[in-house]
C-alpha cells in the first residue's frame, strides 16, 4: 500500500467474532462499510470520538428489538437510508465511515455518541435478536481501547507504515 489516504473497504462481523476484523484495500465487493481516510501526514494516535454499532433488522423484528434497547445508554435511531455516514475532522485530518442497506425491507440501527460501559452493552447486545454487528472508532473513558478498535488502529498503523 503506497498511498496513505485512500478508500479502505471493511466487512463487518458477528459479535461473537468480535476480534476478527477482515478489511480489503480499494475492493468494494461484499463491504458491510467503507472507510475514507484523507489526509497528508495521518497520525494513528488520533481517534474518532464516535461508537457505531449497526445491525440488519426486518421490519416486523423492529418493534421487538426497540422494547430491548430500551434504557440502554447511547442515542439509538434508525437509519433508513440507502446509504449513511458520519463525519469527523481532528487536526485537519478528515474521517469518514459509511454504511449502506444490502437487504431490502431491512433497516440500519445506528448507535451514536456512545457514552460508556462497553462491556455492559456488550451483555446487553448479545440477548438482541440477530446478528448484532458494530465498528468501533473511540477510546473508553478510562484511556483502553475496545478489543475490535485495537485491531482497527492496529490495521491503520500498517497501512501508514508501508
Amino acid at each position: 500500500m503506497e498511498k496513505k489516504s485512500g478508500i479502505y473497504f471493511g466487512k463487518e462481523i458477528a459479535l461473537n467474532n468480535i476480534r476478527e476484523i477482515l478489511f480489503h484495500y480499494h475492493n468494494e465487493k461484499n463491504a458491510d462499510y467503507e472507510i475514507i481516510i484523507d489526509c497528508k501526514e495521518f497520525d494513528p494516535r488520533i481517534e474518532l470520538d464516535s461508537e457505531i454499532i449497526g445491525s440488519y433488522v426486518k421490519r416486523e423484528d423492529m418493534e421487538e428489538l426497540n422494547m430491548k434497547l430500551h434504557g440502554l445508554p447511547g442515542n439509538f435511531r434508525w437509519c433508513t437510508y440507502t446509504h449513511w455516514h458520519t463525519t469527523t475532522k481532528i487536526n485537519e485530518v478528515k474521517y469518514e465511515a459509511f454504511g449502506k442497506e444490502t437487504v431490502e425491507g431491512e433497516r440500519l440501527l445506528l448507535l451514536e455518541d456512545y457514552t460508556g460501559e462497553l462491556n455492559e452493552l456488550r451483555l446487553k447486545i448479545c440477548n438482541l435478536p440477530h446478528h448484532l454487528q458494530w465498528v468501533t472508532l473511540r477510546k473508553n473513558k478510562d484511556g483502553t481501547y475496545p478489543d475490535m478498535q485495537e485491531n482497527l488502529r492496529s490495521w491503520l498503523n500498517e497501512i501508514v507504515q508501508h
